[in-house]
């Protein structure tokens, strides 16, 4: 079978557990089907695409799309002065949008403001027509018989494809799930913030069910989704990631880790809860610790919360994910999202037992004090932190157990088979 996959970035380097999942599919499935892959990307891009076709012993095809150009305004260009307002409201548009990323720090450390983060108040992203185009035409002179489409953000390219093209969609996040998450955070919830969930969800659901079939990570969001769309248009297929050899447990003292850059929100408030109601806990039962944070942070943030947490240290990225883990306590006080949680896996391949919320576990199968430490309050987690620190018996039975249990439900040959099979299917 002839498949296109669309995604919305370049799936190189392969530092994030993401874009480690998505090379390992590929991988898998090129030695079965004709794979293309195409994203948007900007002239010069360091050279990724390259070497992403290399990594794939050039037996993928990679359509990078350069024509990328920020839209301008939608008005008709009836006259300059119409022109100009159109050109204004679009940039004043894009400028408010950009003012949380930019006011980052005001935005964490007030819980007023972090509703403006919400992926209730985001649009769609717009696409130039050139991209648009770009896709219509590849699509009609490849002829591919299957078009897959990888995120949210890229709903509307439905109508792109040719109507006789099956179509898949890969749910890796319910956007309406978190939604709900967040707007259970809020200081206030307003009438306005009801009706615009409400309006958002059909939305979703609607651009979901135009789609022949439909991929999601866990059996979790297939069982919410399958509340609106027939159940048998609807595959579990969860991550991938490359094992890459297994790791020796290394007793762990007060050390801890959280993989998760600060661009994704719900890791971002996952620190924030962590850094505003864990660490005063910590210090109280006067309990020395330090929590590395893995992954990109902007400076502001960095100082941020370096100022007010100074047991935290940012790493960036590493170069060894595993080694790094291993010997460390993995965290994840995750409270917002949906979808599969690729933190969880890095540290059970690393051998590092895992502290969790019931949301950062959700949709994989780990219990509480067999694979992992599930806790729901701040006072558990800091808790839970102590005395796992401390318990060198309880960190090898977590880690090994959680090591075993991924190996019985997540056996990588398996779950490549199970994508493959969806194809089959259509």
């Amino acid at each position: 079978m002839k498949i296109l996959i669309i995604i919305p970035f370049i799936p190189y380097p392969l530092y994030s557990g993401g874009n480690q999942a998505f090379f390992s599919m590929v991988d898998y499935l090129k030695d079965i089907h004709d794979i293309s892959v195409l994203y948007p990307a900007w002239p010069g891009d360091g050279g990724k695409t390259r070497k992403l076709e290399e990594a794939w012993n050039g037996r993928v095809k990679v359509f990078p799309c350069t024509d990328v150009a920020r839209v301008r305004g939608s008005f008709p260009p009836v006259n300059t002065y119409l022109s100009v307002l159109s050109y204004v409201n679009a940039s004043s548009g894009r400028k408010m949008k950009r003012w949380p990323g930019r006011h980052i720090v005001r935005v964490a450390e007030r819980d007023d403001l972090f509703k403006l983060t919400s992926v209730l108040y985001a649009d769609m992203p717009e696409f130039s027509d050139g991209f648009m185009q770009y896709v219509h035409d590849l699509c009609k002179r490849e002829r591919f018989d299957c078009v897959q489409v990888e995120f949210y953000s890229h709903f509307p390219f439905r109508m792109l494809f040719p109507a006789d093209v099956k179509t898949v969609f890969v749910e890796h996040e319910i956007q309406f799930v978190r939604i709900a998450n967040e707007m259970s955070l809020f200081k206030d919830v307003t009438w306005n913030d009801r009706v615009l969930y409400e309006r958002k969800k059909n939305e979703e659901l609607s651009e979901i069910a135009s789609f022949d079939r439909v991929i999601t990570l866990t059996e979790t969001d297939r069982n919410i989704l399958s509340e609106y769309i027939p159940a048998d248009r609807i595959s579990v297929s969860p991550a991938v990631i490359s094992e890459a050899g297994d790791m020796p447990f290394r007793e762990c003292g007060s050390e801890f880790a959280f993989v998760g850059g600060a661009a994704h929100i719900p890791n971002l408030d996952a620190m924030v809860w962590f850094c505003r109601s864990i660490v005063p806990l910590l210090r109280e039962k006067g309990f020395p610790f330090r929590l590395y944070v893995v992954g990109q942070w902007k400076r502001s943030l960095v100082r941020s919360f370096s100022r007010k947490c100074p047991e935290i240290v940012f790493t960036g990225y590493v170069d060894d994910l595993k080694a790094f883990l291993n010997g460390k306590i993995s965290v994840v006080p995750v409270r917002i999202g949906s979808g599969m949680r690729i933190k969880i896996l890095d540290a059970i391949h690393s051998m590092s037992p895992f502290i969790t919320t019931a949301k950062g576990v959700e949709g994989q199968d780990f219990r509480d004090k067999e694979e992992c430490l599930i806790c729901e309050t701040a006072e558990d987690f800091a808790s839970a932190m102590i005395s796992l620190a401390t318990d060198a018996d309880l960190q090898k039975r977590l880690a090994a157990g959680a090591l075993d249990k991924l190996g019985a439900l997540y056996d990588k040959e398996t779950l490549l088979k199970k994508r493959a099979l969806v194809y089959e299917e259509l």
